[in-house]
């Protein structure tokens, strides 16, 4: 089990590492629509984390993701709550600063 949790964290962040990255998998979204959501929200959050997220990106993950945490992003405006309504299995969401 540790081994797949290591590959796991490898394969997050080699998806995380640049902006480029990101945009090589992004053109790929509909193997992302496939992604089990522990796995989604991990990648979201490190997305967050690395400020390698913006609101066209989220779109990305509105069927897998059930949890986003922007506490405190002061980037998060309308246009980010546009898309953050259209997730269908979102069961926590925290925007407060």
């Amino acid at each position: 089990m540790n081994r797949e949790i290591q590959l796991v964290e490898l394969c997050i962040d080699a998806a995380c590492k640049t902006r480029e990255t990101v945009e090589k998998w992004r053109l790929q979204k509909r193997s992302l629509d496939r992604l089990p959501s522990h796995l989604a929200d991990a990648l979201l959050r490190r997305l967050i984390t690395r400020r390698l997220l913006h609101p066209s990106l989220l779109e990305v993950f509105k069927h897998s993701v059930e949890e986003v945490d922007v506490k405190g992003d002061n980037s998060v405006d309308a246009e980010w709550m546009a898309y953050l309504g259209g997730f269908r299995h979102l069961r926590y969401l925290n925007i407060a600063e």
